[in-house]
């Protein structure tokens, strides 16, 4: 009973709120808004740009965020919750080996973010540095998953014994790099096609390698 009046008291006067929509639904909607609009406009959209596209007032989306730097907060947990959402999927795919995945693991990301430009992640640490700071820490502590693959791939001898350390850092001060500075932007590369060769590199190296006479 108690439940239940909390999910009616959640949904009054929120003008705009699908009907029997709670305060948690509207929460989740109010995220996914965020990231359309991100990937149309960057961090430039407006509250306003937000109300239209849920279609709701802004007081009621204030009812849920209180600021457009709390809204990116949040949706920044909520984008990282659905990364390690896939890379569970990829741990618990039996069909792939230990190195594939170490390779889709790297670069696990639910498809509807691929097209997200994460180029742009540099200007958060100005704007909005605490921010900026909270991406770092997702990205430091979303490593469990794949220094156990990296361990085991060790063990089955698929993988060279280098320190995993090693490996961290230069994957992720690489993503910290390509996220940090206008590099991809100037070099006219999109996010995902410098991840792919960052993840090429690591795994294969940069030599070509000698094709064998026929």
């Amino acid at each position: 009973m108690f439940s239940m009046y909390r999910d009616m008291m959640d949904t009054c006067g929120q003008e705009g709120v699908m009907d029997g929509e709670t305060q948690q639904q509207l929460r989740l909607r109010i995220y996914e808004a965020t990231i359309e609009e991100f990937r149309e406009k960057g961090f430039k959209f407006t509250m306003d740009d937000m109300a239209r596209r849920l279609g709701v007032s802004k007081k009621t989306i204030y009812q849920v965020v209180r600021d457009k730097e709390t809204l990116f907060f949040d949706t920044a947990t909520y984008i990282y919750e659905q990364i390690k959402r896939s890379e569970q999927a990829v741990m618990d795919d039996d069909s792939l080996t230990t190195v594939e995945k170490i390779k889709a693991i790297l670069i696990a990301m639910p498809d509807s973010y691929s097209e997200l430009d994460w180029r742009q992640i540099y200007q958060l640490e100005k704007s909005y540095p605490r921010i900026f700071a909270r991406v770092r820490v997702m990205m430091e502590q979303q490593w469990d998953n794949t220094i156990e693959l990296l361990r085991r791939g060790i063990d089955e001898g698929v993988i060279r014994d280098i320190p995993i350390p090693v490996i961290k850092t230069m994957f992720e001060a690489t993503l910290e790099k390509y996220m940090e500075t206008t590099v991809l932007i100037d070099a006219g590369l999109t996010f995902d096609e410098a991840v792919q060769y960052t993840l090429d590199v690591l795994m294969d190296g940069i030599s070509c390698k000698k094709q064998k006479l026929l």
